[in-house]
């Protein structure tokens, strides 16, 4: 595995991060077989690490196998868009979920035990907007 990632992705994920209102900086890790990420969030005053997988089905093994920057309280975004949800689960306080997840993960002290607006959460959130 490791930078199988196409650049489309990789540029959508910066631009993404320089969005968000909790980063105040992102910038990529020395690494030359993974891409990881150090994000300084404004909101905790915290430097978490996020490190972009290219696998398609993520396991246990390939938590194990992961860069050695990646430590608990950080997250492995699964970054193919193609690849299988994984739901967000989360394992030594490491969080393991697509972009969606990691975006709304950013807001919480504890990024691992993030849990994800429901179907019912997210239609309240859309009903209010509109009004």
């Amino acid at each position: 595995m490791g930078k199988n990632i196409h650049y489309s992705i990789i540029d959508f994920f910066e631009n993404r991060m320089a969005q968000h209102s909790n980063v105040a900086s992102c910038r990529p890790l020395k690494n030359d077989t993974e891409y990881v990420y150090e994000i300084k969030r404004l909101r905790f005053g915290d430097t978490v690490r996020v490190w972009l997988s290219d696998h398609y089905h993520f396991n246990e093994m390939d938590l194990y196998n992961r860069p050695r920057e990646i430590r608990a309280g950080d997250y492995i975004l699964i970054a193919r868009p193609e690849a299988q949800d994984h739901g967000g689960y989360s394992e030594d306080n490491i969080r393991v979920g697509k972009l969606a997840d990691f975006m709304g993960s950013l807001n919480k002290k504890e990024m691992w035990k993030y849990e994800p607006p429901s179907d019912d959460e997210k239609k309240e959130r859309a009903r209010n907007r509109s009004k």
